[in-house]
């Protein structure tokens, strides 16, 4: 499908989602095309740290664990299922994804995305 230099002009322009991700088509070659995702993560940096410091990082039933960014939540989706590591067509997927995202909190790197000691 070709798009128009006026049509791709307009969608070159960021729109913003309901989730606060920002969302364009990027041209890469005048015939193929992919969609380029943008989140500010320092509000859920900082309601991370609120919430850890309120509960002073104590997790309990029905706490929140963490926040993680909806664009990295899409990156690590992707990376694992070219890895083999999650199947969007089984029948465990919700299960198996739920795993690898506390797994991904578990990892000092994505600390910040925490909001307790233990996951």
């Amino acid at each position: 499908m070709k798009i128009s230099a006026n049509a791709f002009k307009e969608a070159q322009k960021w729109q913003r989602r309901w989730d606060g991700v920002g969302v364009r088509i990027v041209d890469d070659d005048g015939m193929k095309y992919h969609r380029q995702f943008v989140q500010d993560v320092e509000p859920i940096i900082n309601n991370n740290t609120r919430i850890r410091n309120e509960t002073n990082g104590k997790v309990g039933e029905g706490r929140r664990v963490g926040s993680i960014p909806t664009t990295i939540v899409y990156d690590k989706i992707r990376e694992w299922t070219a890895q083999g590591r999650l199947d969007p067509n089984a029948p465990t997927y919700s299960l198996k994804l739920n795993n690898l995202l506390k797994e991904l909190l578990r990892d000092r790197d994505y600390a910040k995305f925490r909001t307790t000691d233990k996951t």
